[in-house]
């Protein structure tokens, strides 16, 4: 009987005291959260009946040693069969990691084929970026439509020999690119660019979806080629490595801890001389910087745009820059009368080009 109530209190004692003690430990543990999204606050008393249902939301997304068991678990996983328990994360060669967002612009379907456009898209898509650029062009604004390549499409090479070997010669936006006029905007779609460029850098993260800060130059630099800005090339400037970069899919694989080879990098000299201020009004980031180009240019974009963020105040004057809105898709009107700019830039990652087939566009 006494051996009995022993077992009793230390099995006890093993649910509870964990629970107990972690409000001390907490402050030295990770506890930083890798979900991206907000996570659940504790409920108010005065919710009465639903306080318990909001108590178990609220418990189950603040779980004591939450990140810590994660962790472990996926760690596990990841040495007994190379794979991650979220499917929404591919491991491929040299530890590579890729997105397969299964639910919505997947660059995996992009490679195998699964998201071709039909002829009757391409023609919606067609007719949607020509009336955007003629409606700008009436008002003397040029319109580039940037067209930034899935990290799967340039570091394709380091695909899960399963998915490479079923791998398609061209996604869909190589053969969007191919079949577009670009009569009434600009295109850029710096693909051969990156590919050409990726010999001598490495220009996308391997634990995250964008491309870096080099790679992103490469893109930008594009851009001002059509527009008739020449810049140095990259082999010209000051590559710095640094430490620190971002790593959205070993976070959300919950293999952070153990993708820690990867670097980050800078480019120093890139016009020195250049400085701007920053200020946030109507919803959007306003660059104002004393740069010999006095056009001013209007930044509509996705994540992608974050890599480039330095580089476009030094060159262009003014620069207004605002997220997409995912209600509103790339709708910006008011801001194009407000500030009258004289270029308006699109930035679109490869896998989320779908939406172009919505008729909101900024104009």
């Amino acid at each position: 009987m006494r051996k009995n109530r022993l077992l009793i209190i230390l099995f006890l004692s093993v649910l509870v005291l964990p629970v107990l003690l972690y409000p001390f430990l907490s402050p030295y543990m990770d506890t930083e959260n890798y979900e991206n999204r907000t996570l659940a606050e504790f409920p108010s008393l005065k919710d009465g009946t639903s306080f318990l249902d909001g108590f178990t939301v609220w418990f189950n997304d603040h779980l004591p040693y939450k990140n810590q068991m994660v962790s472990l678990h996926s760690n596990l996983f990841l040495s007994l069969f190379n794979a991650t328990p979220n499917p929404r994360v591919v491991v491929g060669e040299d530890g590579w990691l890729y997105y397969n967002n299964y639910d919505a612009e997947n660059p995996i379907d992009d490679i195998l084929g699964r998201s071709a456009f039909s002829a009757e898209e391409m023609g919606r898509i067609q007719k949607n970026l020509s009336e955007a650029g003629a409606s700008l062009g009436e008002r003397d604004i040029s319109f580039v439509f940037l067209l930034a390549p899935n990290k799967e499409s340039i570091y394709r090479e380091h695909l899960p020999e399963y998915l490479l070997s079923v791998a398609v010669p061209e996604t869909r936006a190589d053969v969007l690119v191919s079949g577009l006029s670009e009569d009434e905007f600009v295109l850029v779609y710096p693909r051969d660019a990156l590919l050409y460029g990726k010999d001598n850098w490495q220009l996308y993260y391997r634990y995250d979806t964008h491309w870096n800060k080099l790679g992103a130059y490469i893109g930008f630099r594009e851009i001002c080629e059509r527009l008739g800005i020449v810049l140095p090339e990259l082999e010209s400037l000051t590559v710095t490595e640094k430490e620190g970069y971002p790593r959205d899919l070993s976070d959300l694989a919950g293999i952070g801890n153990r993708c820690t080879d990867d670097s980050d990098y800078e480019i120093s000299d890139l016009y020195p001389e250049v400085t701007w201020d920053m200020e946030k009004e109507n919803g959007a980031t306003i660059y104002r910087s004393n740069a010999e180009d006095p056009r001013s240019v209007l930044i509509v974009h996705d994540s992608y745009y974050r890599s480039m963020t330095d580089y476009f105040p030094k060159v262009f004057s003014t620069v207004i820059s605002v997220d997409r809105d995912y209600g509103d898709l790339y709708s910006v009107h008011e801001l194009i009368d407000l500030y009258e700019p004289d270029i308006v830039v699109m930035e679109v990652v490869e896998r989320g080009i779908q939406i172009l087939l919505h008729d909101n566009m900024p104009y």
